[in-house]
């Protein structure tokens, strides 16, 4: 009997049940039915206890045709399998309905061109910074670098000398980043992979780091096909993957960290070098807001098993079950499209929030009791920019008083914690005032307690 399509098979239904018998398994209403499913969603080997399958058809000959099906209506992507256990030469996936809404969110609410990222593009250096920085830590120790958070920005804010290989580490991809060169549009090239990579020095860690993939780190050798990807082809099928102009943006990010992440094609930085990489490529595809969400910090989580998303497990989706039709990477994809999804909410919250703060914390300057007008200008200065200094002398000239007044305001306002002094090196050098603690407390949250007027706020003279 000839084959019917399912919209054909609709016309027979009302038909005899010898009819019905004659037909293959599928065109009746079970396999259309998970097919149409599997059109909404990933329907994985598993879920497919949960439907109930055509009469006479096994479990293992559903899976083998619904994989089928998905792979001849499915993208091919542009590199071998990075799984060992696959047939080694073909790598696709499928996006069901909900990963694809999932993908416009992405490019519509992720674009250069929404409010958020104007937003974020106007807040000083610094502001980026505490949005972002957990992500830099997070790469950093994929790259075995242990950086403390608080340590690490308080050390920026202040401009303090790196001492340790880690605060240089830091230091280094927190310049590269927010200053990392661009390219117009000529393709991505493996000298240029190189050229991003060389902005990093590599000093050995004073502090060794547990590695943050350890479903990838610690079973390379099942994970991975190492045979095949050399540091050189590991670069070449980067650029292949990011220069394909047919591949979603955010589909070929997310493959081209793994393999960086993965294979880690150079001997230091390798997940350092991806995050530049994601800022150039997301700048160039429009998508800038992409660029400074947390992911490889989300993806760390969801490798420990300890990410707040209902999705399975990393393990689980290098694992799909083989019928000899390549690598799916569907289910992989799919569960890292929604982390993506998930992460560009939470940026868009923490930008939100930064701009609350800022708006709150000056208006909190402004109604302080304990500061004059001359003492909250200056604060809110720093609160703008952190990086803002001042002598005694432009206290003075910009606030058109005399040198012992301006004195007064700037040493009560370090006495208070607003600013630290700096000594000069040599006697006739000017005293420079700069952020201090409670002006960095104010940058990351607003403790009323600085506002208390029972504080002893005596300046010193």
């Amino acid at each position: 009997m000839q084959q019917r399509g399912f919209e054909s098979y609709s016309a027979v239904r009302g038909g005899t049940t010898d009819e019905q018998k004659e037909l293959p398994f599928v065109l009746t209403n079970e396999f259309r039915e998970l097919w149409e499913t599997a059109n909404q969603r990933y329907v994985s080997w598993d879920d497919l206890d949960q439907f109930a399958l055509p009469k006479g058809a096994t479990k293992e000959q559903i899976w083998k045709t619904l994989t089928a099906l998905r792979r001849h209506a499915g993208v091919l992507l542009p590199f071998r399998p990075f799984v060992s256990q696959s047939d080694g030469k073909m790598t696709w996936i499928t996006p069901p309905h909900d990963m694809e809404q999932a993908l416009v969110l992405l490019k519509t609410q992720g674009s250069s061109q929404t409010i958020e990222y104007q937003t974020y593009q106007a807040l000083h250096e610094s502001r980026k910074l505490s949005i972002i920085l957990n992500e830099f830590v997070t790469a950093l120790a994929i790259d075995g670098y242990k950086v403390d958070f608080h340590e690490g920005l308080t050390g920026y804010l202040t401009q303090r000398t790196p001492s340790t290989a880690e605060d240089q580490a830091l230091n280094t991809l927190i310049k590269t980043f927010f200053r990392a060169p661009t390219v117009l549009d000529e393709p991505i090239t493996p000298q240029y992979l190189d050229q991003l990579n060389s902005a990093f020095q590599a000093d050995t860690p004073s502090e060794a780091s547990s590695i943050m993939l350890p479903q990838i780190e610690k079973a390379r050798d099942k994970y991975l096909n190492q045979d095949y990807y050399t540091p050189e082809i590991t670069k070449q099928t980067i650029c292949d993957i990011l220069n394909d102009q047919t591949l979603n943006p955010i589909i070929a990010e997310l493959q081209a960290i793994y393999f960086f992440a993965g294979f880690r094609p150079y001997e230091h930085f390798n997940a350092s070098t991806a995050l530049l990489l994601r800022r150039v490529y997301y700048e160039r595809r429009n998508l800038g807001l992409l660029a400074n969400m947390a992911i490889f910090t989300a993806l760390s989580k969801w490798q420990h098993k300890a990410y707040n998303l209902d999705i399975p497990s990393h393990e689980h989706t290098l694992n799909p079950h083989d019928c000899d039709e390549g690598f799916d990477a569907t289910e992989f994809t799919y569960c890292n499209v929604l982390i993506y999804a998930n992460e560009l909410r939470l940026l868009q919250r923490k930008i939100a929030a930064t701009q609350a703060n800022i708006t709150t914390a000056c208006e909190r300057i402004e109604a302080s009791p304990l500061l004059n007008e001359r003492q909250k200008a200056i604060v809110s200065k720093m609160i703008d920019n952190p990086f803002f200094t001042i002598t005694i002398e432009q206290a003075a000239q910009n606030c058109r008083v005399s040198y012992s007044s301006a004195r007064t305001d700037l040493l009560g306002l370090v006495r208070q914690g607003f600013l630290v002094l700096d000594c000069p090196d040599m006697a006739n050098q000017a005293q420079v005032f700069r952020v201090g603690p409670n002006t960095i407390a104010l940058l990351s949250t607003v403790n009323p307690r600085l506002f208390d007027p029972r504080i002893n706020t005596n300046p010193d003279s």
